[in-house]
């Protein structure tokens, strides 16, 4: 545990240790200047200060990590570590239910007028981006400026991670190949035929609820999470179900449970 330094002009300084703190303190030669966290400041100006090198490490994901990192001579200690969860996927969420009750409003007021609502077209510009992210990067550039006021940063390093999220979410025999050049005719029903087929390539085309054998034509894709429910057109939260099963299921005949817990989160990834 290090205790950040600042000098009597506002600089940051090398940290020191509590003890060292509390003497500087006790002696009237520091104030206190913030209480969480604990930063002192010096009360005479440290001219031509020696100090080593400190790098600010960050890992990026749905909770971010902040590390600030002292290179000493022999070995690197870790003098600071700071974790941020991030809102950009609750404010994303708070959007579509925004404009979710936004386009009930619309329609219901325009059927006590009697006439027909009309479609809104917004373009968003190139340069912006949507608040959920920007409230992201804003708080990460928050936290990197709160940390660069208290410690003399000299570099900044950030975890770079590439990762395949075709190869994380589906199986390999999942994901269609086609070689060579596609017909004109394959071009027009690839999107909806591939991605049919690719649902039943996963389950081996029986049904996963009751195991009955069934082909292209007869498999029903069932979607677990509904787009009210935050669902999208993902492989994982589709499945294949029988024509019997899908009727069951759909006139809540029969319930069916769906671990999304166990399917892995790709929006902090594509964020």
């Amino acid at each position: 545990m290090r205790i950040p330094v600042l000098n009597a002009d506002g600089c940051p300084l090398s940290p020191c240790r509590p003890a060292r703190a509390r003497l500087l303190l006790k002696h009237h030669q520091a104030r206190v200047v913030s209480r969480l966290p604990f930063v002192i400041q010096l009360t005479t100006l440290k001219r031509h200060p020696t100090m080593n090198p400190m790098l600010l490490g960050g890992d990026d994901g749905k909770t971010v990590g902040f590390a600030v990192v002292e290179q000493l001579p022999q070995v690197n200690r870790v003098v600071c570590q700071v974790t941020l969860p991030t809102r950009g996927e609750r404010i994303s969420d708070q959007l579509k239910a925004r404009k979710a009750i936004r386009a009930a409003q619309r329609t219901r007021r325009n059927h006590r007028r009697h006439r027909v609502g009309e479609m809104k077209i917004f373009f968003r510009r190139p340069s912006s981006y949507p608040p959920s992210i920007r409230a992201d990067v804003d708080a990460k550039l928050n936290v990197i400026a709160r940390l660069q006021k208290w410690y003399p940063i000299t570099a900044i390093a950030f975890e770079i991670v590439r990762m395949d999220i075709q190869a994380l979410l589906y199986a390999p025999s999942a994901a269609p190949k086609k070689k060579g050049r596609m017909s004109q005719v394959d071009l027009a029903v690839a999107p909806a035929v591939q991605h049919r087929l690719a649902i039943l390539a996963r389950d081996g085309f029986q049904c996963l609820y009751c195991g009955t054998p069934v082909t292209s034509d007869t498999a029903h894709i069932h979607h677990f999470v509904q787009r009210k429910h935050g669902g999208s057109a993902r492989y994982d939260i589709q499945g294949t179900l029988c024509s019997r099963c899908h009727t069951s299921v759909t006139t809540q005949a029969l319930a069916l449970c769906f671990d999304t817990e166990a399917y892995p989160n790709i929006r902090a990834a594509g964020r």
